[in-house]
């Protein structure tokens, strides 16, 4: 039990106006209590966290103040630093008066009445969400960077193209959300959607079909990537966008596979059926970057296959003609082919 002289201490230290200065001055939130957890006040910057003012947080615990949940972390904390009185700096997360929650670092002091007595702590809780957002996206930037270069590797290997769609699938899961996830190709020639790769939890899956108001299409009209809820599909299939049959109630997160020439030519797509809010605007940019390099690598790998196709029409022709054919390289006059005639 406290004595009178203790407390009358921590009510004259509480109320130094020259004490209320400094710890107003300091543009991060800071809290002081005694040994039984009570707030002895707070400093302005605390009062804006918290939205409550010092008069208000006075004899309040943080079993008063913070969700159940966090109040058992803070106390047990408060009562490790009491139990064995030093600097305690620890990192956890709090709740703002506006329901945001922030990454904080807590650093607490103990502090001393002049009897030697232990009275309390002072405590600074410094926001380090910033910070921590910071190093999540620099870290996600990293990761999208080391997924594009292998995919720009893969898609010009000799694999079959469903091993590198496969591959192409858990790289991007690496980064996104990618459960549900399938690619899609317009045919203009034979008039088809195809889907080459389609892997997902729904029981129905896309399947070839004849070209007409589905989600492919509707992007390849617009050149855009999308992220739709069932809301937007209703109104789409409203305004005659996209037909019912194509595109049905989901989360859906799309971007097109543009060629060389500016045309799409395809989608990569995410989607979701029993859940909304799955993915993030920047889930779409992420999306959206990955898209521009899959195409260019593929197009790289159909440029490559024509080449060699062309070669071997060429080489064809030069070896069956009837003629005797030479190539010579017209600076050194090197041979450099001749066909079986010329032989």
């Amino acid at each position: 039990m406290r004595s009178r002289y203790h407390g009358d201490y921590l009510t004259k230290w509480q109320g130094s106006k020259f004490l209320r200065s400094i710890l107003n001055a300091i543009p991060m939130p800071v809290f002081y209590k005694d040994t039984s957890g009570k707030y002895i006040g707070v400093n302005q910057a605390f009062e804006v966290f918290y939205g409550k003012t010092d008069a208000e947080m006075v004899g309040k615990t943080v079993f008063d103040i913070a969700p159940p949940e966090l109040a058992i972390i803070y106390h047990t904390r408060d009562k490790e630093l009491f139990d064995d009185p030093r600097l305690q700096v620890y990192e956890t997360r709090l709740r703002d008066f506006y329901g945001e929650m922030h990454d904080v670092v807590f650093h607490k002091v103990p502090f001393w009445d002049p009897e030697g007595k232990l009275a309390g702590m002072i405590g600074v809780i410094i926001d380090v969400t910033d910070r921590k957002r910071a190093e999540q996206e620099a870290g996600r930037r990293a990761e999208v960077l080391a997924v594009l270069l292998e995919i720009s590797e893969i898609t010009v290997s000799p694999l079959p193209m469903d091993e590198i769609y496969a591959m192409v699938h858990r790289l991007i899961a690496k980064v996104l959300p990618a459960d549900n996830f399938y690619i899609s190709f317009v045919d203009d020639e034979q008039g088809l959607i195809r889907f080459p790769y389609c892997v997902g939890k729904a029981k129905v899956l896309p399947a070839e079909r004849p070209t007409g108001r589905g989600m492919t299409e509707y992007i390849a009209r617009t050149g855009y990537a999308a992220h739709f809820l069932p809301e937007d599909f209703a109104r789409l299939q409203h305004t005659g966008e996209v037909d019912p049959e194509h595109s049905p109630p989901m989360e859906w997160l799309g971007a097109p596979l543009i060629d060389l020439n500016g045309k799409v030519f395809g989608l990569v797509v995410l989607y979701e059926m029993d859940q909304s809010s799955c993915f993030s605007p920047e889930d779409r940019e992420v999306l959206v970057i990955i898209a521009a390099q899959f195409s260019l690598a593929m197009q790289r790998r159909k440029a490559a296959k024509e080449l060699s196709e062309s070669e071997e029409r060429y080489r064809a022709l030069v070896h069956q003609a009837p003629e005797a054919l030479l190539l010579c390289d017209p600076i050194t006059g090197e041979i450099v082919e001749a066909n079986e005639r010329f032989i």
